[in-house]
């Protein structure tokens, strides 16, 4: 299994579009000398006019880079309209678990 797609629908799903988990993990001391720890992954389907790199039409031989390096600062006070909430991801918000777990 592949660490960020844990069922073979969700693999599935990931090859034929673009999706993408975004995570967050809080902890908190408790009371006892313990820890409550609570973590939510959000599901996103990117919403795009046409599919990106898309080879119909065009020459056997490309004269562009293959490959784009984009870096960006991940900032939760920006939305992009251009991702499509898909709800949580339970599975995977599960596995996390387990292996924060394993870890304690």
């Amino acid at each position: 299994m592949e660490a960020g797609t844990p069922s073979l629908y969700q693999r599935t799903e990931a090859t034929l579009q673009t999706m993408r988990r975004r995570g967050n993990v809080l902890i908190q001391p408790a009371e006892d000398g313990g820890f409550f720890i609570d973590v939510t992954v959000f599901k996103e389907l990117e919403d795009l006019p046409r599919p990106i790199r898309s080879t119909s039409g065009a020459a056997s031989f490309r004269s562009d880079n293959t490959i784009e390096r984009q870096f960006e600062v991940i900032d939760p006070t920006v939305i992009e309209t251009n991702w499509i909430p898909k709800g949580r991801d339970t599975c995977l918000e599960q596995i996390i678990l387990q292996r924060l777990k394993k870890c304690m």
